[in-house]
């Protein structure tokens, strides 16, 4: 991830500053979950149909499973207030396992880690971090941890824990800003976009083999089985081309291509990609004139067999993800009001049509770690129920604070989870 432009990471650094190094301890408990503020609303018939569990984090830097009809919840880390908190947790791609980094103070002096456990706080396994990870992602084969951490808010390192063994091994692979990368499909390999100039293989050894190709302007790339997928300026104009790589035959061909820095995200099967590009006056989606200004944005839809292409939305969208079976996608929408807070809204597409939420204020955590980077998150973490009938999401909801809503995909009323700041929903049930 670019860290000149990566709030996440300056607001790392700065809580890692003032974290006090006072003694805390980290071993995940079967405590249930905190109540919300005030009582819950009704459970409504399909939340509580709904597979998978949910990983929540709390405002306080706490961490929890929980069901989506907010049953059977289990706190996996207690935060006490700056002594212990969660940075970020992801889910193994099998469900089996979860992955969080924490900072806490138990030895006396300031400790990064890196912890695995089951679901329900079971079989745990910490490694102590030479940085504290902000970002993590299992490999497909839910055996090991790509981690991303910051020495310093210019500079990003980036490497692998064993996910799910003690002692675990850190493994240090890469540095660089902006530094983004996608996991190939057997876990051994990872195409990687270093710095403003490199694109290249990275195995497990830390060695580079370059792909020969100038990345444009643009995050994550993209593996998805046997296609590596990635964005090429076009000439001195903020025009991109979409690329995409056979890896057995080095075969090279452009599957679409955007105007302004693109932003990329595969279907789960790779059959499909969901693409915007937005210029330079278009990019700073907080700003209200902007409106004004991406006239001719949106969301379009590339199916990578032939190439065909269909603008689904035509307005700026700040972050999209597909539902596990790649039948869906949810769009997320600024709506610019004259004055107030930016309210947002999803725009639901079923491969036809597309129908609209009612708009609501996203929260603080979704719109500095997850928004920002959101084609990063993508091959990290899902908000979508495994049998994609939902997904879930921050809300700030005054005055009960940051609170975890779950969405049903035929637009039907949100119901209310409870208190939250991150959410990513179990890959299966």
């Amino acid at each position: 991830m670019d860290a000149p432009r990566r709030l996440v990471a300056t607001l790392v650094v700065l809580a890692i500053v003032g974290v006090a190094c006072t003694s805390g301890g980290s071993t995940p408990t079967s405590e249930p979950l905190p109540s919300p503020p005030e009582p819950g609303p009704a459970v409504p018939g399909w939340a509580s149909e709904l597979p998978g569990r949910l990983l929540i984090r709390g405002t306080d830097g706490s961490l929890a499973t929980v069901r989506p009809d907010g049953s059977d919840g289990r706190v996996l880390v207690a935060a006490r207030g700056q002594e212990l908190r969660v940075i970020q947790a992801a889910w193994a791609p099998d469900g089996s396992r979860v992955a969080w980094s924490q900072v806490d103070a138990r030895e006396g002096a300031l400790q990064a880690r890196l912890v695995t456990a089951t679901a329900t706080g079971e079989d745990v396994v910490e490694t102590p971090m030479p940085v504290v990870p902000f970002y993590l992602s299992w490999d497909p084969t839910s055996s090991r941890v790509g981690y991303l951490g910051a020495e310093d808010p210019e500079r990003l390192v980036m490497g692998v824990v064993d996910g799910a063994s003690a002692p675990s091994r850190v493994r240090y692979l890469a540095r660089g800003s902006p530094l983004y990368f996608s996991w190939g499909p057997d876990g051994d390999r990872l195409l990687v976009h270093l710095g403003d100039d490199r694109l290249a293989e990275l195995d497990l050894k830390g060695r580079l083999a370059s792909l020969g190709a100038a990345p444009g302007l643009f995050q994550a790339p993209v593996w998805s089985g046997g296609l590596q997928l990635w964005a090429e300026r076009i000439g001195r104009r903020e025009r991109q081309r979409i690329v995409g790589r056979d890896v057995a035959s080095d075969e090279r061909r452009v599957l679409a291509t955007v105007d302004g820095a693109a932003s990329i995200v595969a279907s789960p099967s790779g059959d499909r990609l969901a693409l915007q590009g937005l210029n330079t006056g278009e990019r700073d989606l907080f700003d209200r004139s902007v409106a004004t200004r991406a006239t001719d944005v949106g969301v379009t839809i590339v199916d990578v067999a032939t190439g065909r292409g269909e603008r689904v939305t035509t307005r700026p969208a700040v972050a999209f993800s597909w539902s596990p079976g790649g039948e869906r996608l949810a769009i997320l929408e600024p709506v610019y009001r004259v004055t107030g807070p930016i309210r947002f809204r999803w725009v639901i597409w079923d491969g036809s049509d597309t129908i609209e939420t009612e708009p609501f204020i996203a929260g603080i955590a979704l719109l500095t770690e997850i928004v920002p980077f959101f084609s990063q998150y993508a091959q990290s973490a899902s908000m979508w129920s495994p049998d994609g009938r939902a997904f879930a999401y921050p809300v700030d909801a005054p005055p009960l604070g940051t609170t975890i809503w779950i969405q049903p995909v035929d637009g039907s009323p949100p119901f209310r989870l409870g208190p939250g700041a991150f959410v990513a929903w179990a890959p299966s049930a």
